[in-house]
């Protein structure tokens, strides 16, 4: 007789971005192994790598390549409140005043939320006969970027940030051209256009928590702070 595969239990969340109702199981031992030598690697590429295999692996009928990367870090969170527990440890830096005071604090992932900064537009209009429309980053583009080894990362940057350009009537995509055709087109760029390109950016959706902080000895105050994004869940 052969030894039982062990049955996951099945949890249910909505997607942030579509509220799409995505269906996922806890991370297994040997994924927990994948993250664990991802995080002790100190590898950013690795990581995110491992980030979008574990969450591939855990979720039903999804692919996280078209994912926005807010989507695939609060799936991840989800999936490790189920599989570890929704009390994490974490490093916070609990500043009062102008000291900063280094300590450790609880976060409840069952509170965990994705902030959808104040609106922006993604249409940025670059002059009177060029529109640049913008995109939120895929998960996909994210780890294209952590490998790449191109001399001009910008220009990844806007081949994974840029949905189409509109030139008078004319739609254009970044796909049907080189890195040195991109490269000489955001050189153009005034400084405003790129600040506009910079602040969509700056507004992408991030995660966000609040933690209370341990009481380390006697006559500690017990302060709530908030952390946000993804790294500050592995301090």
């Amino acid at each position: 007789m052969t030894l039982p595969k062990i049955n996951a239990p099945v949890f249910t969340v909505k997607l942030p971005s579509s509220g799409e109702t995505v269906n996922f199981r806890p991370f297994t031992v040997k994924e927990e192994k994948i993250l664990l030598m991802a995080a002790s690697s100190e590898d950013a590429s690795q990581i995110v790598t491992s980030l979008g295999q574990i969450v591939n692996n855990c979720c039903f009928d999804l692919k996280v390549e078209g994912l926005a990367t807010f989507d695939v870090e609060y799936l991840f969170m989800q999936i490790r409140s189920k599989s570890v527990g929704n009390i994490i440890t974490v490093t916070v830096n609990d500043e009062e005043g102008d000291e900063k005071n280094i300590r450790k604090a609880e976060v409840d992932l069952d509170k965990l939320e994705v902030v959808f900064p104040e609106e922006i537009s993604n249409e940025i209009k670059l002059d009177d006969n060029v529109t640049m429309f913008m995109k939120y980053p895929k998960f996909k583009s994210i780890d294209d970027l952590s490998d790449s080894e191109s001399d001009t990362p910008e220009v990844t940057v806007f081949r994974t940030g840029v949905d189409k350009l509109i030139v008078n009537d004319e739609v254009l995509s970044f796909s049907d051209y080189s890195d040195s055709d991109i490269e000489l087109f955001v050189d153009s760029f005034t400084t405003k256009n790129m600040k506009d390109v910079q602040d969509f950016f700056a507004n992408i959706p991030y995660l966000k928590a609040k933690a209370v902080t341990l009481v380390e000895k006697e006559g500690d105050e017990v302060r709530e702070v908030e952390i946000v994004g993804l790294t500050s869940f592995f301090m």
